[in-house]
């Protein structure tokens, strides 16, 4: 393999986790989550994490009942971002924990300008 080629496979391989990252954080409360959730210094549970989303998304209008969010976050929101490995969930004990690869997603959100 020529190191042409080589070079080529790592920016197909970084654009696809690039396009990855980009689907996980496409959606406002995803990103909220993320924030919030780099913000704990260990695990945190769903409904402390659907108050805190439910706090940033009424600064920004939003009016979404907080259990409404939970429900979101447990079935949709969490498992996609676990799936991802920017987070751990613990679906039985409803507990979400940072990882570095939060603070990371953290990190790039905020230097795309998405900020809390």
């Amino acid at each position: 393999m020529s190191s042409q080629e080589v070079t080529a496979d790592a920016g197909i391989q970084e654009t696809k986790q690039t396009k990855k990252l980009l689907d996980a954080l496409a959606s406002p409360r995803r990103r909220h989550l993320i924030h919030a959730l780099s913000d704990q210094p260990g695990p945190v549970t769903v409904e402390e994490l659907a108050e805190e989303i439910h706090r940033r998304e009424s600064e920004a209008g939003e009016t979404t009942h907080p259990q409404q969010i939970a429900v979101s976050l447990h079935h949709l929101h969490l498992p996609k971002l676990a799936t991802r490995k920017l987070l751990e969930y613990d679906t039985a004990r409803k507990e979400v924990t940072p990882t570095c690869e939060t603070d990371d997603a953290s990190y790039a959100l905020t230097s795309a300008g998405f900020h809390d």
